[in-house]
């Protein structure tokens, strides 16, 4: 049985940014064209069912991710999935082992939909995508008009605070992912100083694994991490102060942990119009007939040919893996599929790596590395690993 299987409902594929690294591709004309593909109520319906009788039993956690888009630009499929999942879990006895989010920017959070959700609290929660501090944030996640959309997601989280009774020195950066791409990352170094400023010891770096990393920007993020890295290391013993991103690595590190893309494996897709698919990222456009791996009415497709290949999809089963140059594969946090998939370097060849991808993530591994070195020993480090 799995710990933890996640299902992710695509609720609409409509948002009100327009983030610079969307991994939306322009065939699908989706996030930044506003075409609004809305998850019917006849899909939600069936979905409870197929997720309670299909996927719960398979598992001791359910994550299920309520995703966009921006998913609550249609608040009201929020509201109907929750109200109707909610006491069928029950029944069925599903509930306990249950944990609902909601994926957002945060800057369509009003109070609202914070009052509706207070009483799901925290079975029903919100997970934010917050790039950091203000330059960070506005340098990627931006509005169509190419403004930043930081103090608007502010706002609303300290309405977020108020409203659920969080303590006032609570940060959203302790409760969102901050992804790093070329366009935020000459910022890493200075949001961690403001992060030591608002009193926050736990935060959450995340790697965009997309093709769209030049040597350049590769070089930044060498330097980025060296910087972030160090002081870490200096301020841990004081403070406590630390990536969960590097715990995760420094775990891989300690116990040879292979990292593998969860595609098909512990996450599900279910699409608007109720189709399966290994992951949120693998419907659009000419992928859609590839990956489909079945569909809500008739269940998951066990012949299915690409359910067939990501059994074999791994780090023991690509070349340039087993032969890695950086010597990091028992350990190394491995690529996105749906990356290499879209790759002009791999050329669609999922069985292929993306260079610029694993210089970035031994790059990773020699921070956790340092890391692990260096505070080794520490009793409050050591219970990271607990």
């Amino acid at each position: 049985m799995k710990q933890t299987q996640v299902v992710s409902l695509i609720i609409t594929e409509k948002c009100n940014l327009a983030c610079k690294y969307c991994y939306v591709v322009e065939e699908n004309v989706g996030y930044h064209n506003q075409k609004n593909i809305v998850m019917t109520d006849e899909v939600i319906h069936r979905a409870i069912p197929f997720i309670i009788y299909n996927i719960a039993p398979t598992c001791e956690n359910l994550r299920i991710d309520l995703y966009g888009g921006e998913s609550m630009l249609e608040f009201d499929k929020i509201k109907f999935f929750v109200e109707r999942f909610e006491p069928f879990a029950k029944t069925e006895g599903v509930w306990d082992k249950t944990q609902i989010l909601i994926f957002t920017n945060g800057t369509t959070a009003t109070e609202e939909i914070m009052l509706w959700m207070k009483p799901y609290f925290p079975k029903v929660d919100f997970s934010f995508s917050v790039d950091g501090t203000e330059n960070s944030q506005n340098s990627t996640r931006v509005y169509k008009d190419g403004s930043g959309s930081y103090s608007k997601v502010i706002e609303n989280f300290e309405l977020f605070k108020k409203i659920f009774d969080l303590p006032e020195n609570e940060s959203i950066h302790s409760r969102s992912v901050h992804t790093l791409s070329p366009d935020n990352i000459q910022y890493l170094m200075d949001t961690i100083l403001d992060y030591k400023i608002q009193g926050i010891s736990s935060y959450h770096t995340f790697l965009c694994k997309d093709d769209i990393w030049s040597p350049k920007d590769i070089e930044e993020y060498r330097k980025q991490r060296k910087l972030s890295t160090d002081f870490l290391i200096k301020e841990f013993p004081e403070t406590g102060m630390m990536d969960k991103y590097m715990v995760l690595l420094m775990q891989r590190q300690r116990y040879k942990q292979k990292g593998e893309c969860s595609s098909g494996k512990t996450l599900i897709s279910i699409t608007q119009n109720g189709d399966l698919y290994p992951c949120h990222r693998l419907y659009q456009g000419s992928r859609a007939a590839k990956f489909k791996i079945g569909d809500i009415w008739k269940g998951i497709d066990k012949t299915s040919t690409y359910l067939g290949t990501l059994e074999k999809l791994g780090i023991d089963t690509i070349k340039e893996c087993i032969n890695c140059k950086y010597g990091i594969r028992d350990s190394c946090n491995f690529q996105c599929t749906s990356a290499r998939f879209e790759s002009a370097t791999t050329k669609g060849n999922i069985f292929k790596v993306i260079p610029s991808i694993c210089e970035l993530l031994y790059i990773d591994h020699q921070s956790a590395a340092a890391l692990n070195k260096a505070l080794s020993g520490n009793l409050n480090f050591e219970i990271l690993f607990m």
